[in-house]
């Protein structure tokens, strides 16, 4: 399940073993480890273990190991030179270079991680590294830089700033790269700003020379923006409705000319984009229907993953290992790339979709649309609680980002939904995970809403029996989860009356399987029982995700997987 591919410029091992790789290479070293983060620097790659250990590659030649005592890491990033990993306590740990004072440290070289002392009380939530700068975002929206200084803010232009320097309040996210000699960060308004390096229009503001002031970002599309990502003559965009943009020189920009301004990138029309990354040259990106796409400048290297030469737009490149993968994470190096595949809540996907959507919402809060089960589950709260605390005290804008932590777990970062959340009594909004709250949902059966018939299957007979109340069993389900996962439960409702309970399932599959099959769409996982015969289920599940209707980036698949890999299937 977890596997590591590369392919690209090596030095010393970058890339976990030693070889030329100009496709896509299994990385065998690393299959010991569960990794679940990659963060690529210039002649050193980290990689973060679902055991909290950091493993550093390249360098020395062989793969280093490093722990963080008493601490939870939950993301890294690499600068060119240095990488930083933020902790689940809000601390920030910095190793490697300090040429530039991009680690906040005296030191010039780091061997081990140390903590950057300035942050022990600040609660960062997000951490960035770049060409020879670190980039952190506080909770309450500050916004802080450190290194060289002509890439933070005219303020500081020309000087190195090993003390970390207020850049920004009222932040809410933050954007750079490892090679990027700029950065862009997103005021809780939603107005983008860009500072640093513009030779190649890589900034977007409309022309190609450089920043010297925190500019506005005139050109960024309407819809929400989801990712951000900045390389060293280019960077990219995806937008929450999938599509593409990019800017900068066109060698790297995957369109046929240069751009000054984000540019939806041409011929992708019907793919919906989910995961950007840029390297030097080249840009790796993954859409929904599970294709990877490369494109960029010369490929020299083989940082493209393909063998050939350069693509020049993007291309679809075949990792025959990696066909149907859901959990596939793509990312760029400066002259090499990685592809690996690490556990993911695929179900997420979908109640983003729902909240876009407001399909069979059954409630409204300051006029957005929502589902009554999912507020009052996740808040802890009656829905008419939440709604009259929001419409009288927070306008629309507020309120709905507060519902999107309802539905995707996003702006918890926001200090504004935070003080929704202590004001609502809801402790610990930044340790509270979506799938946990639904996997606790399957188990509230108080609060189930509908049922699905099942018609009894008779063994004895080898038929199925008359249907009549007493052959059918009801199996409970909250409305909300099988309009949010299920494309063929989205279609019935459009033919049901409001007031319907419940509907007739005509899958033909077992009552033990439809069981398991409902419980994975709160959960993501597939659990079996002693009493279940692994085959069956295996062979029933996997024509359910098809018969069902479920997204191609659902993690059904791969649970199968593993079955029939404990069972020898």
């Amino acid at each position: 399940m977890y596997k590591v591919y590369g392919c690209g410029d090596n030095p010393n091992a970058l890339l976990g073993k030693h070889g030329n790789f100009k496709k896509f290479t299994l990385i065998e070293p690393l299959d010991k480890y569960n990794i679940v983060q990659i963060s690529c620097g210039y002649q050193i790659n980290f990689m973060l273990t679902d055991q909290n250990t950091i493993i550093e590659c390249g360098k020395s030649g062989r793969n280093q190991e490093h722990k963080i005592p008493n601490e939870t890491v939950v993301s890294i990033c690499s600068g060119t030179y240095h990488s930083l990993a933020l902790t689940e306590s809000g601390n920030v740990y910095v190793i490697r270079g300090n040429n530039s004072g991009q680690t906040c440290m005296t030191k010039t070289g780091l061997a081990t991680y140390h903590k950057i002392p300035f942050f022990e009380k600040k609660n960062v939530i997000k951490v960035l590294g770049s060409y020879e700068n670190s980039y952190f975002l506080c909770e309450n929206g500050d916004y802080y830089g450190s290194g060289m200084g002509n890439r933070l803010s005219g303020e500081f232009k020309g000087n190195t700033q090993s003390s970390p320097k207020l850049l920004s309040a009222n932040v809410k996210d933050i954007f750079s790269g490892p090679e990027s000699r700029g950065h862009i960060f997103i005021l809780n308004n939603d107005e983008a700003m860009g500072f640093g390096d513009n030779d190649c229009g890589q900034l977007g503001v409309g022309h190609r020379q450089r920043v010297d002031v925190h500019t506005k970002l005139k050109s960024l599309p309407e819809s929400p923006i989801q990712n951000i990502c900045m390389g060293f003559y280019s960077s990219a965009l995806i937008t929450e409705d999938g599509k593409l943009y990019a800017t900068g020189n066109s060698v790297s920009n995957g369109m046929s000319s240069n751009k000054d301004v984000f540019t939806l990138i041409p011929g992708f029309e019907n793919e919906f984009f989910t995961q950007i990354s840029c390297g030097q040259d080249q840009s790796l990106a993954f859409t929904e229907s599970l294709k990877i796409f490369a494109w960029g400048k010369s490929n020299s290297y083989g940082e493209q993953g393909h063998g050939g030469g350069g693509f020049g737009k993007p291309t679809e490149i075949k990792v025959p290992e990696l066909e149907s993968n859901p959990n596939v994470i793509v990312h760029c190096g400066l002259y090499s790339s990685l592809i690996y595949t690490a556990l993911r809540q695929s179900s997420l996907v979908d109640f983003v979709e729902l909240h876009k959507s407001g399909l069979f919402a059954d409630s409204k809060i300051n006029e957005k649309p929502c589902h009554k089960t999912l507020v009052e589950w996740r808040s802890g709260k009656p829905i008419d609680e939440v709604k009259k605390h929001l419409e009288e005290l927070y306008s629309k804008e507020q309120s709905n980002l507060f519902l999107e932590w309802i539905y995707t777990n996003k702006y918890y970062t926001n200090p504004t939904v935070t003080k929704i959340a202590n004001e609502l009594g809801i402790q610990d909004i930044k340790k509270k995970k979506f799938m946990e709250d639904l996997t606790k949902l399957y188990s509230d059966e108080d609060s189930k809403d509908f049922n699905i018939l099942v018609s009894v299957y008779d063994e004895e007979e080898g038929q199925e029996e008359e249907e009549n109340e007493e052959d059918q069993e009801e199996i409970p389900v909250h409305k909300l989860i099988l309009i949010a996962r299920s494309g063929l439960f989205r279609e019935m409702f459009q033919n049901i009356t409001e007031e319907s309970n419940s509907v007739q399932d005509f899958s033909g599959k077992s009552i033990e399987s439809i069981e398991i099959f409902i419980k994975y769409l709160y959960t993501d996982k597939i659990e079996l029982t002693a009493d279940d015969d692994p085959q069956m289920i295996v062979e029933e599940l996997a024509d359910a995700a098809e018969y069902y209707q479920l997204r191609k980036s659902s993690n059904l698949n791969n649970e199968l997987k593993k079955i029939s890999v404990q069972f020898k299937l």
